[in-house]
């Protein structure tokens, strides 16, 4: 099967395509990667949810892969993506490497 990616230093208009595609066709996963710091989640949350509510598309949203901290020029926190992540309801977070350390998140993600 396909896995559409959307990738998450590009501009909106990408992100909304690489969904709908997922979404409207036999594609079986979306994913959404690349550079975290800066690229929060929160933006796609549309998109991402049109894909979530899409009958045998898997979706996994990279996240809580780079340190915490914002990045200059108002970056995200990483672990800010998992929140959304959880919030939408997705199938798998991809790497989270951050959630070292953090046995309630891990809880969460894995319930």
């Amino acid at each position: 099967g396909v896995i559409v990616c959307a990738l998450r230093t590009l501009a909106p208009e990408h992100w909304a395509a690489m969904a709908a595609l997922a979404a409207d066709s036999a594609a079986v996963g979306f994913d959404v990667a690349g550079f975290e710091p800066g690229f929060g989640l929160e933006p796609m949350r549309e998109a991402i949810s049109a894909v979530v509510a899409s009958p045998g598309c898997g979706v996994t949203l990279h996240a809580a892969e780079w340190p915490g901290a914002a990045t200059e020029g108002g970056g995200c926190e990483t672990l800010a993506n998992v929140e959304v992540a959880l919030s939408l309801g997705v199938d798998r977070v991809g790497h989270a490497l951050q959630l070292r350390g953090r046995p309630e998140l891990q809880a969460r993600l894995r319930a």
